[in-house]
């Protein structure tokens, strides 16, 4: 799964950090990073915890959307439209993932903090006195 961080307030969208270090959206307000990209596991804080999503993507869906189609699968398909329905229910058919027609049927999903095991509040660091 590929994911983004989405600052509700200023409506910025950013790719995570590859390295994993922090992305900061453009008000400054969400910033998230991956704890393992591989795992697809992602800490977040805000200011406004109020604000701060993260939009998952199906990398299924992703991919083949970035590609697109060539001239016989879109005949196969039925045309370019029926294509991408095809390729939005075969990206919907993802048991144990939040994209499954049995949960949200949708390639895209906007995720709030702690609403998935894989996005999780940064943990704050506590202070010895």
């Amino acid at each position: 799964m590929t994911k983004a961080l989405l600052c509700a307030k200023c409506l910025d969208i950013r790719a995570l950090d590859p390295e994993c270090g922090w992305t900061v959206c453009r008000c400054g307000n969400t910033q998230a990073r991956w704890l393992d990209p591989r795992a697809g596991t992602v800490c977040v804080k805000a200011k406004n915890k109020d604000f701060a999503r993260i939009l998952g993507m199906n990398n299924r869906f992703l991919l083949k959307g970035i590609d697109g189609f060539d001239h016989h699968e879109m005949i196969e398909a039925g045309g370019q439209w029926e294509a991408w329905r095809k390729l939005h229910t075969q990206s919907t058919e993802a048991p144990g993932y939040i994209f499954d027609k049995d949960m949200r049927g949708c390639w895209a999903c906007i995720v709030k903090v702690n609403e998935t095991r894989d996005i999780k509040w940064e943990e704050e660091e506590s202070s010895t006195t």
